[in-house]
């Protein structure tokens, strides 16, 4: 330890003031000191004080409250005038573990505080040690610690002052080694492994008291091999991890060296699931496994010298390699080895495939492909060998008596084991009967008679892949049987045979026929007025007979199909008739199937009266009720020859449905459409166009109605139903009266009366036209009298400059005021006609009459004459209203003037 500079500079009056100090403090504290010893450092493992200043090993403070540890030891020593303690002079390691380290040191003047200062995992560590008991050495344990660690330890001794302190070197003992464990076992080694503890590659092996040095080398195992051991023996093996020369505590395994294989083994017997074995003990060991196809099997010996094992659950006919281990603690021999079969199966239907009077047939399948196999029959043994491409095996066996059971056994054989055996016992085959009867017939049975041969009372019939068995009683000479069920109207080739110990004759054949079936179902595929169809399904070749109407006919099916169809015509309409069809096979009649149909009904040729709001009809033929229906409305009638529907809608057509039901049957006879009279129509009038249209309006009807019909002074017009209730017809004159008539339709159908009235066109443009011409005369006769009574002169000078022109121009057409819009009008429908040129003529003569006035008048007679439209009347001329020439009115006339 080095001692620091002090923290200020000490002068030659600073040494000589400090040690007059001292001196008082001495004096002045003399009995105090007396009392008094010097404070020791405290038993706190951090800090230690003197009487007035505190120590603290591993902290230093400030200069003006204390110092660090050296400084302090040196002021102290300096103050107190003490020598620092002496040091340890050894410490021994007394133990070691994987986290721990026992230290152990004598006491330096029976000092008993001490500090220990050491690294642990980077972080600096400082014990403090107070060993107050009157030992004279201190046993310490530094804990806790890392494993297969070295460490670097400083001892310091503490008595008011520190020692500069005793360094020294330890370690922790390493950890054991994991995963230690025997991989392999033979009879005189055993082989060793586990996982390397923290890289360290020196290890102990200790086997039964010797030890062994092993070096590992790279990877994370170590394997190591112990020889020259003795058979079945046990091992104790102790593996010592080694670090700095310091063992781990030491990791133990037991292992044990392999025993020798037993003698003698063999297999004792066989057969078909299982294989016994036999073998003798080794060294009286009692554990055996054995290993069959690599299943394994632990064996457990019981008293004597040999072990005899059945291995079971085994393939039948299989070749087995079986090895047998002796276990000893655990560990095996090297194996035992034998191969040994199990017994093949016996062969699978073994029986024999035909039977005479004097021989038998056998016959079986090959098992697994096994080609020998060995007969044995009456103490007769025959060897069989088989062809290797036949999958079956045939063996007859000849010079029998008929009648007789046989016993025979059938043995296969593989690798020289035979199987268990297959038994079989069969008789020689009897004879067949004479002659068998058919009895009576039906549509699904038929019965048979025949006599019994020799008393036999077991029989099997064959036909059509079927085959039924019958004991008939011993006290009967003869045997009756009803053979069913069976489909009607087919011919059967049956077989009858005689059975004798399971064993059939040759057989007796002959054929019977059965009744054909009445036919399921007749439909009527057409039902018309007079005529009807039928149809029915045909089965196999059978003829069929129908009766109707008195008629008997035959029919043969058609080969192409499975139908029949046959027509009945002139038949009475709506009239039932009955009717039956017979099936008919081989001479023998089914049953007769009987029904009914009718025919159906010529609405058309009803009596029908229809009104706007009901259908009435007489109708001939069969029904029940009748049917009117219009959108989702039905109205029914019940049908007794009449038919009556009322509280109809109005021009609505109805779809009438007669239907005839009896015996829960329902038959649709007929439909017809019939469309009810439209409803009647209300209308008027309307002024439309200055009298020179026909504006006729109606109200919504109430029904239905598609179209309505016009009719004025002769000329009919259609509206239809999606149009607007009003039609327009121009071409006529105002102020006239027009007869017109209406009337509404559905489809055809039309209202019962037309709606007639009559229309007057619109007067009131006449009326006006009337009222301005004689207006308009009056005011020219009071202009004409004032011009000649107040300027006589422009008459004469009038004159004279007319003079010439009036006898030239032509002279005026006189036109009444009632013909003038008609003039106006044809005028205006051709240019040809000079209606320009004459409308620029007309002017009024009267300065009374302005000139605007009269256009208006004159557009007005111009719109009311041309009703159809048109381009308005030409413009006024820009020439002055005096020099136009005039139209007079004269007693209600207009005279028109015209120009050359």
């Amino acid at each position: 330890m080095t001692m620091e500079p002090l923290p200020f500079k000490i002068t030659s009056r600073h040494f000589v003031l400090c040690v007059f100090l001292t001196l008082l403090w001495f004096v002045t504290d003399s009995n105090q000191t007396e009392a008094t010893s010097v404070t020791t450092p405290s038993t706190t493992p951090e800090m230690s004080t003197t009487p007035e200043t505190s120590i603290t090993p591993e902290m230093s403070t400030t200069p003006e409250t204390s110092t660090t540890p050296e400084m302090s030891t040196a002021l102290t020593t300096f103050l107190n005038t003490k020598p620092a303690p002496g040091e340890v002079h050894n410490v021994t390691v007394v133990t070691q573990t994987d986290s721990s380290i026992t230290l152990k040191w004598d006491k330096v003047n029976s000092i008993s505080t001490y500090y220990l200062q050491y690294f642990n995992e980077g972080v600096s560590k400082e014990e403090f040690i107070n060993e107050t008991e009157g030992s004279p050495s201190v046993t310490h344990v530094v804990t806790p610690l890392t494993a297969g660690r070295k460490y670097n330890f400083t001892l310091i001794t503490s008595q008011d002052v520190n020692s500069t302190g005793y360094s020294f070197v330890a370690v922790t003992a390493p950890l054991n080694a994991e995963d230690f464990k025997p991989v392999t076992q033979d009879e005189t080694s055993i082989t060793l492994q586990w996982d390397k503890v923290n890289d360290i590659l020196d290890y102990i092996l200790v086997v039964n008291g010797n030890e062994t040095n092993v070096s590992a080398s790279d990877g994370r195992q170590v394997t190591k091999k112990i020889s020259d051991l003795t058979n079945t023996n046990k091992y104790d093996i102790t593996l010592f991890t080694v670090f700095e020369n310091v063992r781990s505590s030491g990791a133990n395994t037991t292992a044990s060296t392999a025993p020798l294989n037993a003698e003698d083994f063999k297999p004792v017997t066989q057969d078909e699931t299982s294989i016994t074995l036999q073998w003798h003990k080794v060294n009286d060991i009692l554990n055996y496994i054995l290993v069959v196809n690599e299943k394994e099997t632990n064996v457990s010996a019981s008293d004597g010298s040999q072990v005899t094992k059945t291995i079971s659950d085994l393939t039948n006919t299989t070749k087995y390699d079986i090895t047998l281990f002796t276990v000893f603690g655990n560990v095996r021999s090297s194996g035992a080895n034998i191969t040994a079969s199990t017994a093949p199966l016996n062969v699978e239907d073994f029986k024999p495939v035909t039977q005479d009077e004097t021989s038998i047939t056998l016959q079986w399948h090959k098992v697994n492909d096994i080609l020998n196999y060995i007969l044995v029959g009456n103490g007769k043994e025959i060897h069989v060998t088989a062809s290797e491409t036949q999958e079956s095996v045939s063996q007859t066996i000849s010079e029998l008596t008929s009648g007789s059971n046989y016993d025979i056994t059938l043995f296969t054989v593989f690798e020289n084991v035979t199987s268990s055996g297959a038994n079989i016992t069969t008789p020689t085959a009897p004879g067949n009967v004479n002659n068998v009867t058919v009895s009576a017939q039906d549509e699904t049975s038929i019965t048979l008679t025949w006599d019994k041969v020799n008393n036999i009372s077991s029989y099997a019939l064959q036909y059509e892949s079927k085959e039924d068995t019958i004991n008939a009683p011993h006290q009967d000479a003869s045997v009756t049987l009803e053979v069913s069920p069976l489909q009607a109207g087919t011919q059967y080739d049956f077989t009858l045979i005689t059975r004798f110990e399971k064993v059939n004759s040759t057989g007796f054949s002959f054929n019977a026929v059965t009744v054909p079936s009445m036919v399921t179902a007749v439909n009527v595929t057409e039902r018309s007025v007079t005529n009807l169809t039928l149809t029915w399904r045909t089965s196999k070749n059978w003829n069929y007979s129908l009766q109707i109407n008195g008629e008997n006919s035959q029919l043969l099916p058609n080969r192409s199909t499975d139908v029949i169809s046959h027509s009945i015509v002139s038949l009475e309409p709506g009239t039932e008739y009955p009717f039956s069809v017979i099936t008919e096979f081989s001479g023998l009649n089914s049953t007769a199937y009987k029904d009914f149909t009718v025919t159906a009904i010529d609405c058309t040729k009803g009596t029908w009266r229809v009104t706007n709001s009901s259908i009435q009809g007489t109708i001939e033929g069969l029904f029940s009720n009748a049917f009117a229906t219009y959108k989702s409305q039905t109205h029914v009638s019940p049908g007794r020859g009449d038919v009556s529907f009322v509280g109809l809608y109005p021009g609505a057509t109805y779809e009438v449905s007669l239907v005839y039901e009896t015996r829960s049957r329902h038959f649709p006879q007929c439909r017809h459409s019939l469309t009810i009279v439209p409803p009647s129509l209300s209308a008027h009038c309307e002024y439309w166009d200055a009298g020179y249209s026909v504006f006729i309006a109606w109200d919504k009807p109430a029904g239905v109605w598609t179209s309505v019909e016009v009719n004025v002074t002769g000329e009919s017009y259609r509206v239809r139903e999606n149009e607007e209730r009003h039609f327009i017809i121009p071409g006529f004159q105002p102020a006239n009266a027009y007869e017109v008539s209406l009337s509404s339709l559905s489809g055809n159908r039309r209202s019962f009366e037309p709606f007639v009235f009559s229309c007057l066109t619109d007067p009131r443009g006449v009326i006006a036209g009337a009222v301005f011409a004689v207006g308009f005369f009056g005011l020219l006769i009071c202009l004409a009298v004032f011009i000649y009574f107040k300027r006589p002169d422009i008459i004469s000078r009038k004159r004279s400059i007319n003079g010439g022109s009036r006898e030239s121009n032509k002279k005026s057409e006189a036109i009444s005021v009632a013909k003038f819009p008609d003039h106006f009008y044809q005028l205006a429908m051709d240019e040809n006609k000079g209606f320009t040129e004459e409308y620029e003529l007309l002017s009024v003569q009267s300065h009374a009459v302005s000139s605007s006035n009269f256009h208006a008048e004159l557009h007005s007679c111009w719109h009311g004459a041309n009703p159809r439209g048109g381009s308005s009347p030409p413009e006024q001329s820009e020439e002055p209203f005096q020099q136009r020439p005039a139209v007079r009115l004269v007693s209600g006339e207009a005279v028109r003037i015209q120009s050359q």
